[in-house]
């Protein structure tokens, strides 16, 4: 999957060692859905490509933890990242 392909309201779940998933985001509680799904508290890592912003969503305390590295996240944020990551459109980030 291609960020260019991810559309407002839909974040893209990357697990790690796995293929990414296109997931919908839900309309209330984001940041409850946002620490299931990388399993902690949440930070926010800010990144550009292709001329759009988005925000990678990680485990704060990921590397206090010892979770292992996110190839795939980090090949799309350019930003070592471990841990599952939830890659979002700039504009859903409330």
């Amino acid at each position: 999957m291609k960020l260019t392909e991810l559309p407002e309201g839909s974040a893209m779940f990357v697990e790690i060692a796995s293929h990414p998933e296109l997931v919908e985001l839900p309309q209330e509680d984001r940041l409850s859905f946002y620490q299931q799904k990388v399993d902690g508290y949440v930070e926010a890592v800010n990144f550009s490509a292709h001329g759009r912003n988005y925000v990678a969503l990680t485990n704060e305390e990921g590397l206090v933890y010892g979770l292992p590295y996110n190839e795939l996240a980090s090949h799309y944020t350019n930003v070592a990242l471990v841990g599952n990551v939830v890659i979002i459109n700039s504009k859903d980030w409330k």
